[in-house]
């Protein structure tokens, strides 16, 4: 009789240890699955990695953890979960998956672990209420339910703790988060790999690391898990030779490349790098009424501004002769007025330099921007003007051929209808499925051959949350915005073709006449279309061509 008592004295020592000491708890009697069927089940060999990340539930509130995949740390947070729901009265737990299979394995490995704990314990713990394949629950108030992202996860009853397993390749993170917190009065957990910028997921991490943040983050790379190394990484490397994205997504080795290069990024932080991004040097204001750009305050603010890094320039020599005829592209990406939806986005660039010199995004209304577009050509030097038609494009562009009659539209190249040079009557251009895809590709190649210079870091930002499908489509993350790279993208198309585009420019500043002025003067009606087919009539007056030199009396 003795010998049973004591026995039971040491049974309730035990078990408040495992109470009081949750890594004791999982070391000594937590048991998780093995994949191969029939094996035996594995003690739960806590690693310091995984001692450090229970160290860290024991503290916080809200964690989020970024990882490598086969990690085991949703191992560690779903015994978490039970090792309060066992041991202590009325904690409720939430796990939230990326789908339903996902789901039912996650509240299976709790049932593994229940079942396989001593007799003496189950029996010293709460009794055992029901279970089914979404919930199981105790007779001391506690339950634990596993559920996929759906917007029925957020709908219940309070909960003490809530798991988020893969948030990053959830549909409804953010919905059901925005349920779920106002009832969680516990922990919290956050867990997954990366899946690209822009998700809810990368949100919370980034906001992690912000010195005033509710988030814990922690971040556990591929080289946590023991036995792998360099080699180990470079074989498993070569398994993914043309799915890198994937790759990185799985093992990352930093928190930035995990972002960065997982998602099916179209393109790349690595081609962005060595940009001059920068703020704008001169902002100017559209004051419509007078059709002109008013410089801006430093401080000053406006609901239609133009960022400008390069003012309009006439590169000149000692005798104030042009050196090379100035030459610029602009392209409208004009905003299908949806509720929330993106920017009229303008993007300038030199020609000559190959430099983004301009860019603007505004909210002004679409029935206006034809007017804007005018005034912006003719002050940076009778620029090409490209508009995307797509929706609500054609607005601006019927302005600008019918009223305006401006004389250096952008027509869309026929690609695979017509002999080489020749060119549609289409005016603008068009963003499909077969020419988006065409305008991605063709400036990534200009980043890779470090034939430009960009400074609008939006693009930059904009970039990061631009993926494919693996389909061939390309598009923002869900809730992001495209508009200053589709303005990018489409004068990028315009730069290219610009040699097919004679200069209008006319300079009217005083030089000495050289043969070359005089040639040019007497076959100069010649260029003035270089399509052959005209847009409208005669210029408006109020941009009538001047004299393009002045001639002075010899010696």
């Amino acid at each position: 009789m003795a010998i049973v008592e004591q026995e039971k004295v040491e049974q309730e020592l035990l078990w408040r240890r495992c109470r009081d000491d949750f890594v004791y708890f999982c070391l000594n009697y937590w048991k998780i699955p093995v994949p191969a069927q029939g094996a035996s089940p594995l003690d739960f060999d806590v690693r310091p990695y995984q001692h450090e990340l229970a160290n860290i539930l024991q503290d916080a509130e809200m964690v989020v953890v970024l990882k490598a995949r086969q990690v085991g740390l949703t191992t560690v947070a779903v015994a978490k979960a039970f090792h309060m729901a066992f041991f202590l009265d009325d904690h409720q737990w939430l796990i939230v998956s990326a789908n339903e299979d996902a789901a039912r394995k996650a509240l299976g490995r709790v049932k593994y672990g229940y079942s396989r704990l001593p007799a003496w314990m189950k029996e010293r713990g709460p009794e055992l209420e029901s279970q089914s394949t979404q919930k199981i629950e105790w007779d001391n108030g506690s339950k634990i339910e596993s559920l996929p992202s759906t917007a029925a996860a957020g709908r219940g009853d309070s909960v003490y703790g809530v798991i988020f397993d893969e948030a990053a390749h959830m549909q409804d993170a953010e919905s059901v988060f925005g349920a779920l917190e106002p009832l969680c009065y516990g922990l919290m957990i956050v867990f997954s790999t990366a899946h690209g910028m822009g998700n809810w997921f990368h949100e919370r991490w980034l906001d992690s690391e912000l010195s005033d943040s509710m988030w814990t983050g922690v971040f556990f790379p591929w080289h946590v898990v023991p036995g792998r190394d360099q080699a180990w990484y470079d074989k498993k490397a070569k398994l993914y030779r043309g799915q890198e994205w994937l790759f990185f997504q799985e093992y990352p080795q930093s928190a930035e490349e995990a972002f960065a290069k997982s998602g099916r990024v179209a393109i790349s932080d690595k081609l962005l790098e060595g940009q001059d991004w920068c703020s704008p040097e001169f902002r100017y204001k559209w004051v419509a009424h007078s059709q002109e750009f008013v410089p801006l305050d430093e401080y000053e603010q406006d609901d239609v501004v133009l960022n400008v890094w390069r003012n309009p320039e006439v590169v000149r020599d000692s005798e104030n002769r042009v050196v090379r005829q100035p030459n610029y592209v602009i392209f409208l990406d004009s905003a299908e007025g949806l509720a929330h939806g993106d920017y009229n986005a303008i993007s300038v660039w030199d020609v000559n330099r190959r430099e983004e010199v301009a860019a603007m995004e505004t909210r002004f209304p679409l029935e206006y921007m034809g007017e804007l577009l005018e005034a912006l050509g003719y002050w940076y030097k009778t620029a090409i003007i490209s508009v995307e038609r797509n929706f609500t494009g054609l607005v601006p562009i019927m302005w600008l051929t019918k009223e305006a009659n401006y004389p250096r539209m952008f027509r869309m190249p026929a690609y695979g209808k017509q002999k080489h040079g020749k060119r549609s009557d289409t005016i603008g251009w068009r963003t499909d499925v077969k020419t988006k895809p065409k305008m991605i590709h063709d400036f990534a190649r200009a980043l890779r051959e470090d034939d430009i210079t960009m400074h609008n870091d939006r693009f930059r930002d904009q970039m990061r949350t631009f993926v494919r499908d693996g389909k061939g489509s390309y598009n923002a993350t869900e809730g992001k915005h495209d508009d200053a790279l589709i303005a990018t993208f489409g004068a990028w198309q315009a730069l290219i073709d610009a040699p097919d585009y004679p200069t209008l420019w006319f300079d009217d500043e005083f030089h000495v006449v050289t043969w070359g002025d005089v040639v040019a003067m007497d076959f100069s009606k010649a260029q003035v279309n270089p399509l052959e087919t005209p847009i409208g009539g005669a210029q408006r007056s109020a941009y009538a061509v001047r004299p393009s030199i002045q001639l002075t009396p010899t010696d």
